[in-house]
């Protein structure tokens, strides 16, 4: 079971989500990085030391283990402080990734007709067992639903049940057909 948390709000118009990585497997995996790059650069400085006529090589090999460690930072960060914003309208769905010391910036994907699916994730290094929401848009033209964008954090399946709650309050639904415009979708 996941341990991220999910807070859930709605003004009557627009749905907002915001997740929290709180897992341990989150720690473990940044941890797991820390540790690798202790080791490389550990090995560097070993290989200098042996070999002083090639410094300049050491030097480059040095350069190249910090370009790798600042490759690693957002996902360190991410698995420390990771954190996922929501915001879902009758138009679009608007998200941001917080990493604890910077925040990515606010991408908004429009949708023509909304539906959502849940997709179950074993647990890994990163992150542990969990579900992934799942929006899907509808396009009026086509009958074939495209994937709009899937979260990134792990969560506990009523905390998804209740995300879908809200989304569907916000999608009264069509007056003339008795529809709702929001629709389930199911990968089976």
């Amino acid at each position: 079971m996941t341990r991220n948390t999910l807070d859930v709000y709605s003004d009557g118009n627009s749905v907002y989500a915001i997740s929290k990585m709180q897992d341990i497997y989150g720690r473990i995996g940044s941890a797991f990085q820390i540790i690798l790059l202790v080791i490389s650069f550990t090995f560097f400085s070993f290989i200098a030391k042996i070999y002083s006529q090639a410094i300049f090589i050491v030097i480059a090999l040095i350069l190249g283990g910090t370009l790798i460690s600042i490759a690693f930072l957002k996902s360190f960060l991410w698995g420390l402080w990771g954190k996922e914003s929501l915001i879902i309208t009758k138009h679009a769905i608007s998200y941001q990734y917080g990493y604890g010391i910077f925040k990515s910036k606010v991408k908004t994907i429009p949708f023509d007709g909304l539906g959502s699916g849940i997709r179950h994730s074993h647990r890994n290094l990163y992150s542990a067992s969990g579900y992934y929401f799942i929006f899907y848009n509808h396009p009026q033209k086509e009958r074939i639903p495209e994937t709009l964008y899937c979260t990134r954090i792990p969560l506990g399946i009523e905390n998804l049940r209740r995300l879908d709650e809200e989304i569907h309050a916000i999608f009264p639904g069509d007056k003339s057909s008795g529809v709702n415009v929001f629709r389930g979708f199911s990968l089976n």
